[in-house]
């Protein structure tokens, strides 16, 4: 449920990714909803596929999540921030069991 509540919103409901969308100036929050687009009072919402990874992999990047300082205005800041509210919300998420469930639902092993 928390994949599927939190996480999809970015890396999309089959963990195959969000692409970038371009801002459309001139356009507000509730019409770019309404269009499928972003206005300029939105962050672009991108999130990489997940499917092409590893369970190892997945599990590696969760942790550097955790772990490591990252530019306040890279797409690993962001998520981790983004991971933050998710706890606040949702408690503590085990790395491996994550890991696990993108892997055998989304991943080569799902096929």
């Amino acid at each position: 449920m928390i994949y599927k509540n939190r996480c999809a919103n970015c890396h999309g409901l089959k963990a195959n990714g969000v692409p970038k969308l371009k801002e459309q100036s001139g356009t507000t929050a509730k019409e770019a909803s309404a269009q499928g687009i972003s206005s300029q009072e939105k962050e672009n919402i991108y999130g990489p596929p997940l499917t092409t990874m590893s369970q190892e992999d997945l599990l590696l990047k969760l942790k550097d999540l955790r772990n490591k300082d990252f530019d306040s205005k890279s797409a690993h800041s962001v998520m981790q921030k983004n991971l933050k509210h998710v706890e606040e919300r949702e408690g503590k998420i085990s790395d491996e069991k994550m890991a696990d469930y993108i892997y055998t639902t989304f991943g080569s092993s799902s096929k």
